[in-house]
């Protein structure tokens, strides 16, 4: 974060940027999931990380309320390098938080899929579906993709720009299966 005396770690706009960014992508997710999956509607995981994000800011606004009246330019500058901590701690956990409700999102998604063509053989499902093969192996291997996603270190945005063209793909599949698929299989 960058920061100096006069310009206490609250006032980092990137960070702000990027923050919400995490919050927005998160909501987002959780919105879906009890649109999607009315039974998974409290996700706590992901909810408590996100709480525990908040205390990290809370911590860091309590240390910002001192910064004003400390006269001593050592203890300002350990009061912004503990600021910093605390909002770096905040971010932490608005990436786990991400990283959970798009496993989460993930994992309801296909056991939807699965569910409305765990009946059909692979023959009458390519029948209707002439995507489905390549769909399939998709949906095969999308768990190992977000695997290697969460153990790649990578910019958190460029992390929820990749979980938001899993997370949008298996979408598609399952509103094409629902809708189109589904129906016609039956």
């Amino acid at each position: 974060m960058k920061t100096n005396n006069t310009n206490p770690a609250f006032l980092d706009v990137g960070f702000w940027n990027r923050f919400c960014g995490l919050f927005s992508q998160t909501k987002k997710y959780l919105l879906l999931i009890e649109e999607v999956e009315p039974q998974h509607a409290t996700v706590m995981q992901p909810i408590k990380e996100q709480r525990d994000a908040l205390d990290h800011i809370v911590r860091a606004y309590n240390l910002f309320d001192h910064f004003e009246s400390e006269t001593d330019d050592d203890k300002k500058k350990k009061l912004v390098q503990n600021c910093q901590k605390e909002f770096e701690r905040a971010k932490c956990h608005m990436e786990r938080a991400l990283n959970d409700c798009a496993d989460i999102l993930s994992i309801i998604l296909r056991e939807k899929i699965s569910t409305y063509l765990s009946e059909f053989n692979y023959r009458s499902i390519v029948s209707v579906w002439k995507d489905y093969p390549v769909e399939r192996k998709f949906l095969i291997k999308v768990d190992e993709e977000i695997s290697k996603l969460r153990n790649r270190t990578i910019d958190p945005v460029d992390r929820m720009s990749e979980y938001d063209k899993i997370i949008e793909r298996l979408k598609i599949i399952y509103y094409k299966v629902a809708e189109e698929i589904y129906p016609a299989l039956c």
